[in-house]
């Protein structure tokens, strides 16, 4: 798969993660999130493949014709 890169802040983080349900702290609460291990907010693990949709070259996009 191709690289590529978009910007992603913490209110996207905090939108996916309500979208799929998961209220975990460390999505959206960045005092909760600065006192973890990964010192801040991170995006669930099912963001980097949700994001994929994104990239031109994503082999599961759909072609026209």
């Amino acid at each position: 798969m191709a690289e590529f890169k978009f910007p992603v802040d913490a209110s996207q983080i905090m939108l996916f993660a309500r979208s799929v349900g998961d209220n975990n702290a460390i999505y959206h609460d960045a005092e909760y999130a600065s006192g973890t291990d990964v010192k801040g907010i991170v995006a669930p693990p099912t963001f980097v493949q949700a994001s994929a949709q994104y990239d031109p070259k994503f082999p599961l996009r759909p072609t026209i014709g």
